[in-house]
């Protein structure tokens, strides 16, 4: 039998409902990696004060930083979606993970539909990090995030998110073959 192949994507946004803007989308499908920036102007994405004020709390300086750099370099949503189908499509995946799948994957419907992009994944093919990191021990969790290079100023970055959750599933996969 043919081992699954795993493709894990984060976001980063500026609210909670699907519509809002998208700041970064990050995702990991075996050896590769995909880390887009995106412009908030180059969609009409909405943003909830709640969030805004979420994320003048955080306390990781690096993501603050990356979440709100110039728009220079960044590129915008839609041509983001269409190079993460690329990514998709090359990685030819049987499960996308996410931490929360619910919410990932429901902010990026929203914009696949608005900009009219059929959409690459099937609710059957959805997996939710959190289940794993449930049974992992915070001992191994902490292991993980300091070979993902969690170094303190990291989180909620999603390319530093998705390689954490990358990190997760692997192990998982890795324990559930021992137990064949």
């Amino acid at each position: 039998m043919q081992k699954p192949v795993d493709l894990i994507i984060d976001i980063e946004t500026l609210g909670t409902e699907p519509g809002a803007t998208i700041l970064e989308i990050a995702a990991s499908c075996g050896a590769n990696g995909l880390t887009l920036l995106i412009d908030p102007d180059s969609h009409p994405g909405k943003f909830e004060l709640n969030t805004l004020l979420w994320w003048a709390t955080v306390p990781d300086k690096k993501a603050k930083e990356r979440a709100f750099c110039s728009s220079s370099g960044r590129i915008g949503l839609k041509d983001a979606i269409g190079r993460l189908n690329e990514f998709i499509e090359k990685g030819k995946p049987d499960y996308f993970w996410g931490c929360s799948p619910d919410f990932d994957y429901k902010h990026l419907e929203y914009w696949y539909k608005y900009f009219q992009i059929e959409i690459p994944w099937k609710f059957y093919q959805f997996r939710d990090v959190r289940t794993i990191r449930d049974v992992l021990t915070q001992e191994k969790i902490d292991d993980l995030e300091r070979q993902a290079g969690f170094v303190g100023e990291c989180k909620h970055m999603a390319s530093y998110d998705v390689d954490l959750e990358a990190r997760i599933v692997r192990t998982f996969r890795q324990k559930i073959e021992l137990l064949k």
